[in-house]
C-alpha cells in the first residue's frame, strides 16, 4: 500500500518501483481504478469508475481505453464495443469494417504509387528514345562511325542521370 501526499492512495503488485500486476489506485475526488498495471500505467484488463457513476470495464493500454470494452453512464445508458487509443470506434462489427476500409485504402494508395512510378519510368523511356531519334537525325549529317558513338555514348549517359523521381516532378 502507498499512499501518496495528494490524497491518491495504490494497493498492489510493484516490479522495479513501479505498479505493475494487480492493484487498486483510489483518486481523491472518487475516482478508482481497479486492473491491470504494467509499468506504471494502466494496462490490461480493468475498470475505472469515476465519482459520478460512470464506469469502463474493458481492456486498457498505457493508461488508454484500448479494445474490448463497456462504458456504462450512471444514467444507465451503455456504450459497448471497441476502443482505440481512448476513442470509441464502435461494435465489433463495425470496427472490422473500419480496419477493412483502412487496408483497402492503403492498398490502393500503394497500387497509386505503383503506377505513377511505371508512368515515370514508361515517360523516361520516350524521352531517351525520342532524344536519340533526335540524335539519329543530326547523325545522318556526320559521317564518321566514331564521332556516332560518341554522340550515343553520351546521349545515354545524360539519361542515366535521370532519376524517375525527377520525371515525375517534371510531370506533376
Amino acid at each position: 500500500t502507498f499512499t501518496y501526499a495528494d490524497g491518491y492512495k495504490y494497493v498492489g503488485e510493484w516490479r522495479d518501483g513501479k505498479r505493475h500486476g494487480q492493484g487498486t489506485y483510489t483518486i481523491a475526488n472518487g475516482n478508482k481504478y481497479v486492473g491491470e498495471w504494467r509499468d506504471d500505467t494502466l494496462h490490461g484488463q480493468g475498470t475505472y469508475t469515476w465519482a459520478s457513476g460512470n464506469k469502463y470495464v474493458g481492456e486498457w493500454k498505457n493508461n488508454k481505453r484500448h479494445g474490448q470494452g463497456t462504458y456504462t453512464w450512471a444514467s444507465g445508458r451503455v456504450k459497448e464495443g471497441i476502443w482505440e487509443n481512448d476513442e470509441y470506434q464502435g461494435t465489433e462489427e463495425e470496427y472490422e469494417k473500419i480496419l477493412k476500409n483502412r487496408k483497402r485504402a492503403a492498398e490502393k494508395l500503394e497500387a497509386e504509387k505503383r503506377a505513377a512510378k511505371l508512368a515515370a519510368e514508361r515517360h523516361k523511356a520516350e524521352l531517351q528514345a525520342a532524344l536519340v531519334r533526335c540524335l539519329y537525325e543530326d547523325l545522318d549529317r556526320i559521317t564518321s562511325d566514331t564521332a556516332e558513338k560518341i554522340v550515343i555514348k553520351k546521349c545515354n549517359l545524360e539519361l542515366q542521370d535521370l532519376s524517375t523521381e525527377d520525371l515525375m516532378e517534371a510531370y506533376d
